[in-house]
């Protein structure tokens, strides 16, 4: 496929585009009728493309670390601490912070009241404890 070719104009744009940008912004300032037509112009692009309706609503389907530990019912450390020891799944974005599913609060909050309520040295608290962790793991849902 051939590619297309540009026209002198859009190749003197490309190089220009800056100043071109620039002697805009100064008119814009000066010059009030410009300004006001402008103003006009856009103010009618508003009202017959309504960009506000057309816009995808983004939903955000996952909690930072924060809202989740406020969820849960314990310190975001505490969540941290339940990854460093492998008993819920860590799961990050791209740029490393953590992401939680909404649908997992409420298996976190009973592993978190388990080990506050049980102790340590009672026999069976590891084994309630696994149970709990497997049945974490099983239903974890990664946030989008």
């Amino acid at each position: 496929m051939a590619k297309k070719q540009l026209t002198k104009f859009q190749i003197w744009y490309q190089a220009n585009k800056e100043k071109v940008a620039q002697r805009r912004r100064e008119r814009y300032q000066e010059d009030r009728k410009y300004r006001e037509k402008n103003l006009k112009v856009c103010r009618e692009w508003r009202k017959k493309n309504k960009p506000w309706q057309n816009r995808e609503r983004v939903v955000r389907n996952y909690m930072l670390i924060s809202e989740f530990a406020a969820e849960v019912g314990c310190s975001p450390e505490t969540i941290r601490n339940l990854e460093r020891k492998k008993l819920i799944p860590r799961t990050t974005d791209g740029v490393q912070r953590r992401r939680y599913h909404p649908k997992n609060v409420y298996q976190v909050s009973r592993l978190v009241t388990h080990r506050s309520a049980m102790h340590y040295t009672d026999p069976k608290f590891a084994d309630k404890q696994a149970a709990i962790v497997s049945r974490i793991k099983a239903t974890w849902q990664k946030a989008a």
